[in-house]
């Protein structure tokens, strides 16, 4: 073999641990004296290789002259494409501009609402003066109470928020477990400070805010910072040797000089204003400068144990992180994992002694300390609190609502990483700003019109007031904003890193706000930043079966825009892709053949430069993508071809064998930043989604996996319905498990898996199928049951709305309806599964509150009752538009539900599926006569609410089975409001609905056109809610995937219903019915495998019985002719008895047995069941017969080829001996050939009709895959156990743990379809009898009128209720998300045009350079590989049958050992 420069990506010859592909031109390139940089010297940027052959070149003369033509040469788009997808990843302009106004609009909120919360307190204290002298003066109750009215509005400023918090930090850790109590020495410290703040702030809003003008009030608000300023101070000056900017200290020190310096002219101040009582002044601030020192607020917040440690119930020890996100703007580029303090569990305390405290303190300083005491106080007391809206309930309500809406707001902005601009520049900028206010008497009085004492009403001291307020401003800017802008910002923090404690109060916000905040550098407390995501690792792996070229393509494209962002760094990524019944007998089947004709177009790279290694499970052929740069190392493209004799087929096995290789074999023990990225074969993804999914995931360490937003794409009503169907899908139910929790499925077209957590629930999840129930969990619907595994585990999963991705819906009824047949039977029952296992799960996983478990039960009950919701609906629909009585139409559905049941029971799954289409029909017609009737009368009912007429009008659902008056027209009762109209609640919710999808399409706005298809929505819900419903609890014991299932040909697709119905009365009236003989039964032709030839031996009784071990198989030099063996041969000594059926019926030969059916042996003859089984496992082990597409030269040839050369000369007899003769076949039907041909034997009848379908011109695609077939033949094939013997010991213990196919002689088939039988008869008659149970109880309430409320019966009216609640609970948490996606993008955004997104996790990062690096690790490598041939030379000898094979493509140089290869911490790349 001659190793040459081509222009084909280099050859992949074994997997590494990390994923990297060990290149055999390592070594070789040392022997040509190539270096590892001359193997990059090509413009594609990866080392080309390919193997010349002797007398085949693919690039002859020949070829050339063919590419010289137009017709031959490359399209434009085609080969432009990767250039214009790189351009178009050019950073938006729109994202800088969104985040400057969105700067903007935080920053002008949060000053209006820190102004407008200083402009009520200032207000009221203002009013609370007035009031209490004038209720001194004059002694008069009037006053008295008006004294005390204000007083409580201040009272209740103080304890609203620390009330709020209470209860919100109640609601977040009381059942935390996670969450650690504080230590002996914090809750100490903690409860001191809670009392003096609260002493502070009680003394400060009821005597220092009282008894001084508005002014000085703000100036004495800004004195707090003394004494945390000063002990800021102190602390730089005392670590000066830890900070090395000296100027730091120094701004410090300047920022507590001019802290001094207001402050003593604060002091000035007041002293000249003749007050009394300067205590309260100087005791409320010491108390607050004191309370609020950042440094005793850390203190305060210590837990019970190390911050290492992890508390019992904890989810596995899984920890919260917070991620500090790189920006152009000098924001940090690690993630600092969430620190385990007390914070929450200190809320509780700290914000109850506050409660308390307020309440004593408050009453204290008024009645005690006020005299305002008398002795009918307690009466004036609860007179008070009948507040009057005025001026003082005006102050008193914007303060409640600005402190609180301004607290959120400066969350937000530190969340966003607008630190700088929208929290510490208002904040700074409130006091000297509402001192300008307060010093310009007109704008004074308007803004504060019912406190003009509070405005400065004597200039004489203004030249101090200026100079305090510049002073404090300036230290402000200098020891509080100044560290701000200096540091770097962290985006996406959850509140309790934001805050030392997360609470609020009413009177000095900002202060507490800036005090609060965590800006100390990190110690003890707060460790170090977490390692960054640079070397972080993602493997694409996609599972595929039968997906179509178009499907093919659109995963190879999204895979090579993923390869094309990597261009300027060197983010790892590997992709994987898993092929059920790829291959069988060293034979790649058809569906990959399709792909490998497009990764040359598309993915750049020759189909036949490729690594074929035969492994223990297969073949897996291997890639490397081109890159444009020599210093990014190649993304390896691998596609594992599984065999079915020798692993189990379907997808949960495939997802197995994908999760496992990666984190048992290429992940090494300790790496946290290895991800899964799973995809469908026919999805469609981009890389700025990719970013989305893994920042959200690198973000939080708890987060075991991240879902996007999935579009289904097609064409006609079916995909129309189902645009809508996944557009509410993911607005509401997956937003709102979410925000209660965690969601529930993240689906496997595209979501990303932490490998982490996949490691700790692997030993479940491959589980084999036991039990009936077990089969409807873990087969039906596997993606669900991963992520119920997760959940119980203790992880979070995570919806991420700004990840996108496309995928292929089925356009077919019968595809959807087998597709939803999964789904529902799959979410039944894992739904079932979490609540009944809710109390472990809460165990392990916090997020699962009790009222997440109420959210899901509403939704299993609103499920089970669907089938009799919607024929209340129907009937309802009939009665408002054509008059139909709802007795008549009720009887008429159920009717129809009953006939449906039996015919899903007792007919072919065609008969169930034709059905279903008529019902489905027949349904959309009546609800368009619904929403025509619906729309009228609820036009109606408005209008009479316009008449006012006095009669309620009622469309709610007890009219529709209300009784008769005589005029056929249902009983109304009127509105127990007398005599003013109404709205039945019915009208109400169908409005809200409408409303609710409205807001929720205009939240979306690039989804909002989904809308549209609410009508084919509309239109399919009967047969999405009750027919669906019906199917799936029939076909329970279906256990086939029902999509992209192998295609039937021939006359007879299969046993049609009314051939069951047939065979039921031939068995009851045997005697009357006159037997048809086997040739009249119908035929069933069915497609076999691609797979065509098969040795000899193969077909022999003896090797077929049993499967041969994957070391046989290896060895096995499979002969390229199809030897046939005659029936009596094949047959064991037991069975040969029945060789004379076969031959009957024309299957003599093994070439004729190959593709029975069980259906097809009972119709020759063999009745037996064992006999049919054991014959039916033989024949499993036959190689399929298999033709290609083409017209043959003559048709002696093609009569040889299939087998049937016996019947040339009746061929002659009618005519056809030449080529074109036998396009007159192609007419031919059973019928024909019977009477025409001559051919009555089932077996050579079947075979023609088969070989007439196949006899056309191949096509363009056909042709490709023919010729891809033969380059990948032609590709020199390496043993697995000769190149890496430790992945080969891995799949080898994988296939024998969990991976080897089910015997069926000695397999539980026939068991588990008998449970499921039984399961099946459960669940029907659960589903059947609960909804007549739901229909007969409303029919009965519904017939009372007596028994109304709002003019619905109490039961319709709860229904209504639960379900508008559901609603509610879903919108709400839809508008929680959609503001959590806002403050994602947001906090993304970078704030400079063409700067890169500020993210954890993105295709931007800095491109690590190996030019220096890459020939000390190819001297590294080099000497581990020789090594390693040492150590396991011993086992080589007795695994390697053949030393001297020439396939072996690494023989004297094995890959890198698991164990050496974690300490080698890059992989190799060449």
């Amino acid at each position: 073999m001659d190793v040459t420069k081509d222009e084909s990506p280099p050859s992949v010859i074994a997997v590494s641990h990390h994923g990297t592909d060990d290149v055999q031109g390592a070594s070789g390139g040392s022997e040509t004296g190539e270096t590892p940089q001359d193997l990059h010297r090509d413009p594609s940027g990866a080392s080309r290789f390919s193997v010349s052959h002797s007398g085949e070149s693919r690039e002859n003369s020949e070829t050339g002259n063919k590419r010289d033509l137009s017709v031959c040469s490359k399209w434009k788009v085609t080969e432009r494409l990767n250039e214009k997808i790189l351009a178009s990843r050019k950073p938006s302009l729109l994202a800088p501009i969104a985040k400057w106004i969105w700067t903007l609009l935080l920053g002008l909120l949060l000053l209006a609402c820190l102004s407008a919360s200083k402009l009520s307190v200032v207000g009221l204290a203002e009013r609370l003066n007035n009031s209490t002298r004038g209720a001194i003066s004059a002694s008069t109750r009037d006053g008295r109470i008006e004294a005390i009215r204000v007083f409580l509005m201040i009272a209740m400023i103080l304890l609203v928020p620390y009330c709020f918090n209470l209860l919100r930090a109640l609601f977040l850790a009381s059942f935390r477990k996670d969450m650690p109590w504080p230590s002996s020495r914090s809750l100490i410290i903690g409860v001191a400070v809670a009392v003096m703040e609260a002493f502070g702030l009680c003394l400060f809003a009821l005597k220092v805010l009282v008894k001084h003008k508005g002014y000085l009030a703000i100036l004495l608000m800004n004195a707090v910072f003394v004494v945390p300023f000063l002990v800021n101070t102190v602390f730089y000056a005392a670590n000066r040797r830890q900070h090395r900017r000296g100027k730091w200290i120094f701004d410090h020190v300047l920022g507590g000089i001019f802290q001094m310096t207001g402050f003593g002219l604060v002091v000035f101040l007041v002293s000249e204003q003749d007050s009394g009582d300067i205590w309260h002044v100087l005791v409320a601030l010491v108390c607050l400068t004191v309370a609020w020192v950042p440094h005793i607020q850390q203190l305060t917040v210590h837990p019970t144990r190390r911050p290492d440690e992890t508390s019992d119930g904890t989810a596995n020890g899984i920890e919260d992180t917070e991620t500090s996100v790189a920006g152009g703007d000098g924001q940090s580029t690690n993630p600092t994992p969430k620190v385990v303090i007390a914070t929450w569990k200190m809320a509780i305390i700290s914000n109850f002694v506050k409660v308390v405290s307020v309440l004593i303190f408050s009453y204290i300083l008024f009645y005690i300390d006020g005299n305002v005491y008398t002795t009918d106080t307690s009466k004036e007391f609860l007179e008070a609190w009948r507040f009057i809206v005025n001026s003082d309930f005006n102050y008193f309500l914007t303060n409640i609502i600005t402190v609180l809406v301004g607290y959120f707001l400066s969350v937000l902005a530190c969340q966003t990483g607008l630190q700088k601009w929208a929290f510490a520049v208002p904040i700074c900028l409130t006091g000297p700003l509402f001192l300008v206010v307060m010093l310009v008497k007109d704008w004074c009085t308007f803004v504060m019109p019912f406190s003009p004492g509070a405005c400065v009403d004597d200039y004489s001291k203004v030249l101090a007031m200026i100079a305090a307020t510049a002073c404090f401003f300036l230290a402000h800017l200098l020891s509080a904003a100044l560290p701000i802008f200096r540091s770097k910002s962290t985006i996406l923090q959850k509140e309790s890193s934001i805050f030392w404690l997360p609470s609020y109060n009413g009177v000095l916000l900002e202060q507490w706000l800036m005090l609060n905040m965590q800006t100390r550098p990190p110690d003890q407390l707060r460790p170090g930043p977490h390692r960054s995501h640079t070397k972080s690792q993602v493997y694409i792996c996609t599972t595929m079966y039968r997906e179509n070229e178009v499907e093919m393509r659109q995963l190879l494209q999204s895979i090579n825009q993923i390869n094309l962002a990597r261009a300027d760094n060197d983010k790892f990524f590997e992709s994987h892709v898993l092929f059920d019944s790829g291959i069988q007998k060293k034979t790649i089947s058809e569906f990959p053949l399709q792909l490998l004709t497009l990764i040359e177009e598309i993915l750049g790279i020759l189909t036949d430069n490729c690594t074929k290694v035969e492994t223990p499970y297969g073949m897996k052929l291997s890639w490397n993508l081109p890159q444009p740069s020599s210093k990014v190392r190649p993304m390896t493209f691998n596609i594992h071809l599984k065999d079915g004799r020798k692993v189990r087929n379907k997808k949960r096995w495939s997802q197995i064998m994908y999760m496992s290789y990666v984190v048992d074999f290429l992940m090494t023990s300790n790496d946290e930043d290895c991800y899964i990225l799973t995809t469908d074969a026919d999805v469609k993804f981009t890389p700025d989604s990719v970013e989305a999914l893994l920042d959200l995931m690198t973000r939080d360490r708890s987060v075991g996996a991240v879902c996007a937003r999935t579009h289904p794409i097609g064409s006609g009503p079916l995909v129309w319905y189902q645009v809508f169907e996944y557009a509410i899908g993911h607005w509401f139910q997956k937003a709102a498990e979410h925000v209660l929790g965690s969601v529930l499925c993240a689906p496997g077209c595209f979501s990303v898996y932490r490998c982490v957590a996949l490691k700790e629930i692997l030993t479940v999840y491959s589980t084999n199928v036991e039990h009936a129930f077990d089969f409807l969990t873990k087969d039906m619907g596997e993606d669900r049951w991963l992520c119920t595994l997760m959940v119980q585990s203790g992880w979070r999963i995570e919806y991420c709305a700004a990840a996108e991705n496309s995928t292929h819906c089925p356009s077919e009824f019968e595809e959807f309806y087998k597709q939803r047949r999964r789904w529902i039977a799959s979410t039944i029952g894992n739904l079932m599964l979490l609540i009944k296992q809710c109390r472990i799960i809460r165990l392990f996983n916090y997020r699962v509150s009790l009222l997440y478990i109420a959210y899901q039960i509403v939704l299993l009950f609103s499920t089970l009752i669907g089938p009799s919701t919607v024929i209340l609906i129907v009937s309802g629909g009939l009665w408002f538009a054509w008059g139909v009585g709802t007795w008549v139409s009720g009887f008429l559905q159920l009717s129809l539900c009953a006939s449906f049941i039996f015919i899903c029971l007792y007919t072919s799954d065609k008969t169930q599926i034709l059905t279903a289409k008529l019902l489905t029909v027949m349904y959309a017609m009546v609800m368009t006569a619904l929403v025509v009737g619906a729309t009228i009368q609820i036009a109606d009912n408005f209008n009479q609410l316009k008449l006012d007429d006095g009669t309620g009008f009622q469309v709610s659902t007890e009219n529709l089975f209300a009784s008769d008056n005589g005029s056929g027209i249902p009983h109304s009762v009127k509105s127990f409001l007398g005599s003013s109209p109404s709205v039945s609640p019915t009208t109400i919710y169908l409005s809200s609905i409408a409303s609710v999808f409205i807001i929720a399409a205009l939240l979306h706005p690039r989804e909002f056109l989904c809308l549209l298809y609410g009508i084919c929505y509309l239109l399919c819900l009967p047969s999405s809610y009750l027919l669906l419903m019906i199917y799936s609890m029939c076909n329970i014991t279906d256990r086939s995937w029902g999509t992209r299932e192998k295609k039937t040909y021939g006359e007879d697709q299969g046993k049609p219903g009314y051939k069951r119905l047939q065979k039921i009365m031939e068995i009851i009236c045997f005697c009357c019915v006159k037997r048809p003989t086997p040739a009249d039964k119908s035929l069933v032709i069915e497609v076999p495998p691609f797979d065509k030839w098969a040795s000899s031996e193969d077909l022999k009784p003896g090797s077929s019985s049993e499967r041969r071990s994957v070391d046989d198989d290896d060895d096995d030099d499979d002969g390229d002719v199809y030897i046939p063996i005659p029936v009596e041969e094949w047959l064991p000594p037991e069975l040969r008895e029945h060789g004379s059926l076969f031959r009957q019926h024309g299957f003599h030969t093994t070439l004729f047995i190959s593709g029975m059916t069980e259906s097809e042996l009972d119709d020759i003859g063999i009745k037996g069941k064992g006999p049919r089984q054991n014959l039916l496992q033989m024949i499993e082990s036959l190689p399929a017969f298999e033709i290609d597409y083409k017209v043959p030269s003559s048709v002696i040839e093609w009569l040889e080829t299939i087998g049937l050369s016996e019947y040339e000369q009746n061929f002659k007899r009618n005519n056809i001996k030449k080529t074109k003769d036998l396009s007159l076949l192609k007419s031919f039907r059973r019928k024909e050939i019977e009477k025409e041909l001559k051919i009555t034997m089932t077996g050579h009848i079947k075979r023609l009709i088969y070989a007439i379908q196949k006899l056309r011109q191949p096509t363009k695609a056909e042709k490709k895959a023919a010729e891809m077939k033969a380059l990948v033949d032609r590709s020199p094939t390496c043993l697995l156990r000769n190149s890496n013997i430790a992945e080969y010991d891995f799949w080898q213990r994988l296939i024998d743990e969990c991976l080897e196919p089910d015997s069926k002689a000695f397999g539980i088939e026939a068991e588990l379809k008998a449970r499921l039988g039984e399961l099946r008869n459960t669940w029907l008659m659960i589903l059947v009898v609960s909804n007549l149970l739901w229909l007969i109880l409303i029919i009965t309430l519904a017939t009372k009128p007596q028994l109304t409320v709002l003019g619905t019966s109490p039961l319709v009216l709860s229904l209504l209720l639960i379900f508008g609640t559901l609603l509610g609970i879903q919108f709400l948490a839809m508008l929680v998300h959609r503001l959590s996606t806002l403050v994602h993008f947001m906090a993304r955004a970078p704030f400079k045009c063409g700067a890169p997104m500020n993210i954890s996790w993105s295709f931007e990062g800095q491109r690590c350079c190996h030019d220096h690096e890459t020939q000390d690790d190819v001297e590294a490598i080099r000497t581990i590989r020789n090594d390693e041939a040492n150590i396991h030379e011993s086992r080589r000898r007795q695994l390697i049958r053949n030393s001297s094979s020439s396939g072996s493509i690494s023989e004297t140089a094995p890959l890198i050992s698991h164990s050496q290869e974690r300490e080698l911490k890059t992989p190799p790349f060449l």
